[in-house]
């Protein structure tokens, strides 16, 4: 009579579809008890097996140091997130950036960090798609990927730390970063470490995130880069600040190189 309760059904429903033993079982650390404690009994009471190898739980998110409710103002959805200019994909990336034992505080503060870092990654990937330099792989390439390889592993096994496996593949793109600017990063070598981002990113899905691109007048950008250039040229550094500055307002940043000035939308 009656209607089976939440546990039960639970223990039904992930036994029919996954199977008696479960590999990983995750949840919310307000679930510890009673909810899978009475999983357990229940799923191993009825089978004599083992019901769950890894247990994963999650602590509670906090919204600027306090619990989030809907009484209080601070309860947000993605399609709210959105709305703020935030990807789905830019949450993702911030929930990655802290260990799941740890306490995690949402701010805007730290969305826009999360932003600008999946940016910098995107931008490091489409960077290496261009290359074009047509010679032998470089073997401080080859060092920093097998590096990177070996330590992303390393804490993905431990207790899935992604936050310093994520410190991983930014030190890597500094590195290679560094090898590019100095006009060393070959072909070959940008598509390993392509292929590598495309390995790491089987773990943690995030690189199909597309930065929310500004309308900009190209040609006016590169009138203004001709300008403030012919300024540095005769010296007149005044001048080349203010366009630098009329630039930034606009949107754009530019790097000096030894062969041209590169621009790209902030």
């Amino acid at each position: 009579r009656g209607y089976p309760g939440w546990h039960i059904e639970c223990s039904a429903m992930s036994m029919k579809y996954l199977g008696e033993t479960l590999d990983i079982h995750t949840g919310g650390e307000d679930h510890l008890f009673p909810h899978h404690e009475d999983e357990i009994a229940q799923s191993e009471g009825a089978t004599g097996k083992p019901f769950v190898n890894f247990w994963v739980h999650k602590k509670h998110i906090l919204v600027n140091g306090e619990k989030m409710a809907k009484s209080k103002g601070n309860f947000y959805t993605i399609p709210d997130l959105e709305k703020r200019e935030y990807a789905p994909l830019v949450y993702r990336f911030f929930i990655l950036s802290n260990h799941y034992r740890s306490q995690t505080n949402f701010t805007f503060e730290k969305m826009d960090e999360a932003k600008n870092q999946l940016n910098r990654l995107i931008e490091f990937k489409e960077r290496l798609e261009k290359i074009t330099k047509d010679k032998d792989e470089s073997e401080d390439v080859k060092k920093v990927l097998k590096e990177t390889h070996k330590n992303f592993e390393k804490y993905i096994n431990d207790d899935l730390n992604i936050p310093k496996a994520l410190d991983e593949i930014f030190e890597m793109i500094k590195k290679i970063n560094k090898i590019a600017d100095a006009d060393n990063l070959t072909k070959k070598d940008s598509q390993k470490a392509l292929n590598f981002l495309k390995k790491f990113d089987e773990v943690l899905a995030i690189l199909d995130y597309k930065p929310r691109k500004t309308k900009i007048d190209e040609n006016e950008v590169k009138k203004l880069i001709a300008e403030r250039n012919k300024a540095r040229k005769e010296k007149n550094f005044k001048q080349a600040d203010e366009i630098r500055q009329k630039l930034l307002d606009m949107g754009i940043e530019i790097k000096d190189t030894d062969k041209d000035t590169e621009w790209k939308v902030k």
